[in-house]
């Protein structure tokens, strides 16, 4: 065993076993360094058992307490600065370039709102004539179309709605199994 193990426990007497204190004892009677230091070691201990002990003075604790807390507040307070400005200035750097990525394109954007704009309005039109043009049909066929017949065409309608839901039905909820 190393000198290193019997130092450690030069500094750790009461906690050692009896046979590690035995062990100690030997070495002692050995080596004449680890005597010096173990020497030494106890005249510390004794200047320290001597040692008159300063009376504190009213209300030192709360002060030190108090400081060492606003020590600590103080630096949890720079941690934070010093994670938060990085983080703010890359968020400002990120957003100033978006912002001008934006505008680069601005033109494009403004010209395909307009192109959208204009189609919808065409849309509305074309919507708008194809209703006139429906009324118009439907009131002049209206008077030359029997009822009988208008009964027919509105149960052919009804039909092919419900084989459209029914397929809708089919190919939505059932599996369809593949051969």
């Amino acid at each position: 065993m190393g000198h290193l193990q019997f130092e450690q426990w030069l500094f750790e007497r009461q906690r050692l076993e009896a046979s590690e204190a035995a062990e100690l004892e030997a070495h002692l009677e050995a080596c004449e360094a680890c005597r010096n230091l173990a020497a030494g070691w106890q005249g510390v201990e004794a200047e320290l058992r001597r040692g008159r002990q300063l009376e504190v003075p009213m209300g030192f604790v709360g002060r030190f307490q108090r400081r060492l807390n606003m020590e600590r507040n103080r630096r949890r307070a720079r941690r934070i600065v010093s994670v938060l400005v990085p983080m703010s200035l890359a968020l400002i750097a990120g957003v100033g370039l978006a912002v001008a990525e934006l505008i680069s394109r601005l033109p494009t954007i403004l010209a395909w709102s307009l192109k959208t704009i204009e189609q919808l309005r065409w849309v509305a039109e074309l919507l708008d004539v194809v209703g006139d043009f429906l009324r118009i049909l439907l009131e002049s066929l209206a008077g030359n179309i029997p009822a009988f017949l208008w009964l027919a065409v509105s149960a052919l309608f009804s039909a092919l709605s419900f084989a459209w839901l029914l397929s809708l039905y089919r190919l939505s909820y059932r599996r369809v199994e593949r051969e």
